[in-house]
C-alpha cells in the first residue's frame, strides 16, 4: 500500500496521480467539509458536459483497478474555493 499524501484542490485540473503500471487500487477522500470535488481526466469540469465524477464532502472514493486503470492519471476539479483530498495508490 503507498503512503497517502494530501492535494489541494482548485477551480483549475488538478493532477491528483500520475500513470503507474502497477497500481492495483487507487483511494481519493475528498477531506472538506462543505466542498465537492470532481474526478476525471485532464480537462474535467465542476459542470457540463465534462463534469467528472463528484465526490460529496468528507466521501471516500475507492476503485480496484484492472489493466486498463493503470493508464489513467487522475484530476481533480471544484467549483469554486479549495479543497484538500487524499490520495492513496495500491501498488
Amino acid at each position: 500500500m503507498g503512503v497517502p499524501r494530501n492535494v489541494t484542490v482548485g477551480t483549475t485540473p488538478t493532477r491528483l496521480c500520475l500513470k503507474n503500471a502497477y497500481r492495483k487500487g487507487l483511494q481519493i477522500q475528498n477531506k472538506d467539509s462543505s466542498v465537492t470535488v470532481y474526478l476525471g481526466g485532464n480537462s474535467v469540469s465542476a459542470s457540463g458536459d465534462l463534469q467528472g465524477l463528484a465526490v460529496l464532502p468528507t466521501e471516500l472514493w475507492s476503485w480496484n483497478i484492472q489493466d486498463e486503470g493503470r493508464k489513467y492519471e487522475w484530476y481533480g476539479i471544484v467549483a469554486s474555493g479549495t479543497a484538500t483530498v487524499c490520495v492513496q495508490e495500491d501498488t
